[in-house]
């Protein structure tokens, strides 16, 4: 077997994931796969940190990793930054799985750290075995060739330098260093759809040929490959069949028809207008239907006589918003997708608290009397309620799946610069009611 680091440092060069001026961010759990990345990146020379989150869900487990990362930090020489989180009440504050909580607080902790201590990537422990169970995974929620593509090497400021290696090779590696690990009971049981991929399926279809780990990661490579020529075809395809004018999508039916897959090109053509896959087998049987209609959660489409036509596709310039003035009444302010309702509350008065997304409750004194709203805006940020590390909005919108036009009419109100509300989505831990709150600004979004 080849030497690891060897292989990871021709990987790392072979992709282009960092050079030896980046300052690296290593999500450090203390299992052997993040234990692993740490000593590699180490051993190459990198500079490199550690950010290890405690989730609190797995009782003295739990503590005992944080204390076994402290101490490899210790012996390594690597500061390392550590977050205490209470993600079973997060989750269910948040209406999210355990799972999701987690993902969303352990990268918003990474974020804040990349900004605060001057990280330029955060490198994460994905490993090419794990690329396999993503990819089954995928294939069993149903998907398309991207969902098929595995894992990537690297994702914005994210990379995955063990993509190269499988867990034989990293187990191999560490008995080899004699670095010890720590073990996450939690993956030795069959209670997740992962763990049952890895421990059930994946020795299966090795039983049926030794080599099924090798062919598959061969496959998404493959996948990967040709998702480039098809992006690429489906692009050129899409610019030829689709124009926008005065805030309607037009798709022409005969380019449309004409193409070798419509399914696929109508699919990526409306991929941000919300239209499921059963509504784009619909539009394609009636396209002989001048007049039919079908509709999404934010758009309508019109079957004409030459085009669909999509209302509701606005290519709109970033609205800079105005200011607000709070000065104890109530008021209303109508905003470009609905109106916002403002009034104050005593906190002498019984505070009721509906928490659906579209209210806001933020301590008045932490506000001042007047706010801005407007749209959303590249590199805005906040410490979205019940974290303690900021989160790019965009990263924010992102996790809850919005789309490209969500994301261009999304809303923020902000207070002096700082976000307070993400409009209708998260208001900001910095604005948070608490036992000393004496004045309670209540915000709500209407889009009726």
């Amino acid at each position: 077997m080849a030497e690891i680091k060897e292989k990871v440092g021709r990987y790392i060069a072979a992709k282009n994931l960092f050079t030896k001026g980046d300052r690296l961010l290593v999500g450090l759990s203390g299992g052997a796969d993040s234990v692993c990345l740490l000593t590699v990146l180490h051993e190459l020379g990198y500079e490199i940190g550690a950010a290890h989150c405690n989730f609190h869900l797995r009782g003295s487990e739990s503590d005992r990793d944080e204390t076994f990362v402290r101490n490899v930090c210790g012996q390594m020489g690597i500061p390392l930054h550590v977050a205490q989180f209470q993600t079973a009440d997060y989750a269910k504050e948040h209406g999210l799985s355990i799972e999701m909580a987690a993902r969303e607080l352990r990268y918003g902790f990474f974020q804040e750290i990349m900004a605060s201590q001057g990280y330029t990537k955060t490198a994460i422990a994905h490993h090419s075995d794990d690329n396999i169970e993503t990819l089954f995974i995928n294939l069993l929620r149903g998907t398309g060739i991207k969902g098929l593509c595995g894992i990537q090497p690297q994702n914005g400021k994210t990379v995955r330098p063990l993509l190269c290696c499988n867990r034989q090779e990293i187990m191999e590696f560490l008995k080899e260093r004699g670095q010890d690990y720590v073990t996450d009971s939690t993956n030795l049981t069959t209670d997740y759809v992962r763990n049952k991929i890895r421990l059930e399926v994946l020795p299966l279809l090795e039983s049926i040929n030794p080599a099924a780990r090798t062919n598959i990661l061969t496959t998404i490579d493959n996948l990967n490959e040709e998702h480039k020529v098809y992006a690429w075809s489906t692009g050129r395809m899409e610019e030829e069949c689709s124009f926008v004018r005065d805030g309607r999508l037009y798709v022409a039916k005969e380019g449309l028809m004409r193409s070798p897959s419509p399914l696929s090109l109508i699919h990526e053509t409306l991929r941000d207008c919300g239209f499921n896959r059963s509504q784009l087998l619909q539009i394609l049987r009636s396209m002989d239907k001048p007049g039919r209609m079908f509709y999404s959660a934010e758009f309508v489409l019109t079957i004409d006589r030459d085009y669909l036509i999509v209302d509701g596709y606005d290519e709109m310039e970033t609205w800079e918003g105005e200011e607000l003035h709070f000065d104890g009444k109530q008021g209303t302010v109508e905003l470009p997708f609905g109106t916002l309702l403002h009034y104050e509350i005593v906190r002498a008065e019984v505070l009721e608290i509906d928490k659906s997304p579209a209210h806001a409750y933020l301590d008045l004194s932490k506000c001042g009397t007047k706010a801005t709203i407007r749209h959303y805006r590249q590199g805005d940020n906040l410490v979205p309620f019940g974290m303690k590390g900021r989160k790019l909005v965009s990263d924010l919108l992102t996790d809850m799946k919005k789309s490209k036009i969500d994301k261009k009419r999304q809303l923020i109100l902000e207070f002096n610069g700082t976000i307070a509300w993400v409009v209708g989505l998260r208001s900001s831990e910095e604005f948070k009611v608490d036992e000393k709150t004496q004045k309670v600004l209540h915000l709500m979004i209407d889009k009726d």
